[in-house]
């Protein structure tokens, strides 16, 4: 069948390279029954993964914004991006009716490649989910990837997730996994990807958020070493953690673990930055460095609703302090400690 523009419509732009490179191209919005949706329903939405934090306001430059306040903007920017491309993936998939069914599974391809692909054209895609034998509440699902000419169970799986509806309509949690070790060992190119090797990403999601009970997203990146013959340089790591309520306070906590300071001898450093913020944009943000090269360096900044530092004590930067008085920064508690 051929596409509608209103079906085409619904492809988002972010997933495009993520698309292209599965190849699948959209073809139909298809109809789908009752228990057709109830799978669909299950897999992540872009409002499940999205975060949020106020813009910065107009009347400032991006020079002039609290410098911990910009490294938070950046860093929502990115997580969105990321996530983005994967829900992407899966409403471009999800375009298609299924092309096989049972009373507790749904398969959508094998898919070829795409009319605009110009690599990876000796390989087929595919997505299989299914309904959990113990808990008809929780549905799991892979997007696998097969070269032609291989055996016929070479499918490594390159996206897989999972989802928990819960026992009732409130709140559900899901997990998302790109894996890729596996499809770059098979030889698929995975080179938009660079040097990611695994992302994985946890979300909590109630119907609405409450203070008590707030959106909770976590992610974590790891990266291939820069080294893989040093155990001086492991995989450079990056976790994200972010809550908010309906309200629209929230709270951003991102770890890095990485070799960032020193040289390829020197000891592995962990930096983390939690930054809280209330509706109007107002917030703080404190730095410490945990372990490796600068451990026990912390620094403590505090913004106005523009976004414009009130308050920043950077003992290492000393140059860079701005006020002297703690007293100006919001007061912001915690929505909880950045688990999932």
């Amino acid at each position: 069948m051929t596409s509608s523009p209103n079906c085409a419509r619904k492809v988002p732009v972010a997933a495009l390279a993520l698309a292209l490179l599965l190849g699948v191209v959209a073809s139909a919005c298809g109809n789908y029954s009752n228990e057709d949706l109830e799978f669909m329903n299950a897999l992540p939405k872009r409002a499940d993964l999205s975060v949020e934090i106020p813009a910065r306001s107009s009347a400032i430059t991006i020079l002039e914004e609290a410098e911990l306040a910009r490294k938070t903007h950046e860093t929502t920017r990115d997580f969105n991006g990321l996530t983005a491309t994967l829900v992407g993936l899966v409403d471009l998939i999800r375009s298609y009716p299924p092309t096989s069914r049972t009373r507790d599974s749904r398969m959508w391809g094998p898919f070829g490649p795409g009319q605009q692909d110009t690599t990876n054209l000796d390989w087929q895609r595919r997505m299989f989910m299914w309904r959990d034998m113990l808990d008809g509440n929780v549905f799991d699902f892979e997007i696998a990837v097969h070269k032609i000419g291989t055996s016929d169970l070479a499918w490594p799986v390159f996206v897989r997730g999972s989802f928990d509806a819960g026992k009732t309509a409130r709140q559900g949690m899901g997990h998302l996994e790109v894996v890729l070790a596996a499809v770059r060992a098979a030889g698929l190119d995975v080179s938009d990807w660079k040097t990611l090797d695994h992302l994985e990403i946890d979300y909590k999601k109630p119907y609405p958020a409450t203070a008590a009970d707030p959106i909770h997203i976590a992610m974590m990146i790891t990266d291939l070493p820069d080294d893989p013959s040093s155990p001086m340089n492991p995989a450079p790591t990056v976790t994200y953690d972010y809550q908010a309520t309906d309200a629209g306070q929230g709270q951003m906590a991102f770890d890095v673990f990485a070799n960032i300071i020193g040289l390829p001898t020197s000891p592995i450093e962990h930096v983390n930055i939690t930054s809280l913020w209330l509706p109007t944009g107002e917030g703080r943000s404190d730095l410490s460095v945990a372990s490796g090269d600068g451990v026990g360096l912390r620094q403590t900044e505090c913004w106005d609703r523009s976004f414009k530092a009130t308050f920043n004590v950077k003992p290492f930067a000393a140059s860079e302090n701005v006020g002297g008085d703690a007293s100006v920064c919001p007061m912001i508690t915690m929505l909880s400690a950045p688990s999932l």
